[in-house]
């Protein structure tokens, strides 16, 4: 089977999971704004920090597709997976939070901010290039 289509079924059934057992979680309005912001920033900086050790370690740095293997030497395809993969939960608790709570899920906003900051992070390295550390 083709490693898109595993990734794939993998985050449909993290999304219906999401959906159907929603995090519950409130906050003001004021405290999910920061907090949101600052965990998109969080996910914004922790994607250089691994590149930074990807370089140290003499790893490739290309940009990631969805129908790439997660492999270790490219540690960019799991920084991918992982984004989309927060994306899809944060977002199937947003939903499973309006259908059960008919309230925005704190938790399910979070997770899907870092997710969009991990991808944010991704475009920004994919637009440098960058050489080995020696």
């Amino acid at each position: 089977m083709k490693t898109s289509i595993l990734k794939t079924i993998l985050l449909v059934i993290f999304f219906i999971a999401a959906i159907i057992l929603p995090i519950n979680g409130t906050q003001t309005i004021k405290a999910t704004i920061i907090i949101c912001a600052l965990t998109f920033l969080f996910g914004v900086i922790l994607t250089p920090l691994f590149l930074y050790n990807s370089l140290h370690n003499k790893l490739t740095i290309t940009k990631p597709k969805w129908t790439d293997k997660i492999e270790t030497q490219k540690p960019l395809t799991y920084i991918q997976f992982i984004a989309i993969l927060f994306i899809c939960f944060g977002t199937g608790g947003l939903i499973g939070g309006l259908i059960a709570g008919q309230m925005i899920n704190f938790i399910g906003s979070l997770i899907t901010v870092l997710g969009l900051g991990m991808l944010t992070g991704i475009y920004m390295i994919s637009k440098n290039r960058f050489e080995v550390l020696k």
